[in-house]
């Protein structure tokens, strides 16, 4: 396990808590150190290389990406969850892609859509890892 993947982190502050309760989300600049930002852009790049020399079914799935994979449980980002949704969640799915410039990002898609809009009995988390930041120029959210 690399230090990164050990280091503790601070639990969202009460406030932040709130923030997402009304707003919906929680940024984290800085959340994932540089060292480990830069691991995780080498998985990203050695994924969109596979992309570019496999088929698509022969393309590894992400979590078998050393970095990436354990993105998927990093332990402060579940406390962070935790504090969220409480104990009982899940990973639905994890996507990666390297958004170069000029990329006009990626379309997501919301798993809790419902019309009429008459049950948010459950909450939903998505967690973006955006490697090189958001300025405006790159695909951003």
């Amino acid at each position: 396990m690399s230090d990164s993947l050990a280091t503790p982190t601070k639990p969202l502050s009460d406030e932040q808590i709130k923030h997402f309760e009304e707003q919906g989300y929680i940024m984290l600049p800085a959340f994932i150190d540089e060292d480990h930002q830069q691991r995780l852009r080498d998985d990203v790049d050695k994924l969109e290389d596979d992309r570019t020399k496999m088929r698509w079914d022969e393309v590894p799935f992400l979590v078998s990406y050393d970095e990436l994979g354990l993105l998927t449980s990093h332990p402060p980002m579940m406390e962070m969850l935790r504090q969220l949704e409480g104990d009982d969640f899940m990973l639905h799915h994890i996507h990666g892609v390297r958004q170069d410039a000029g990329n006009r990002g990626v379309q997501w898609h919301h798993d809790y859509e419902q019309i009429p809009q008459t049950n948010r009995s459950h909450c939903m988390v998505h967690v973006f890892y955006y490697l090189n930041g958001l300025n405006g120029e790159v695909g951003d959210l």
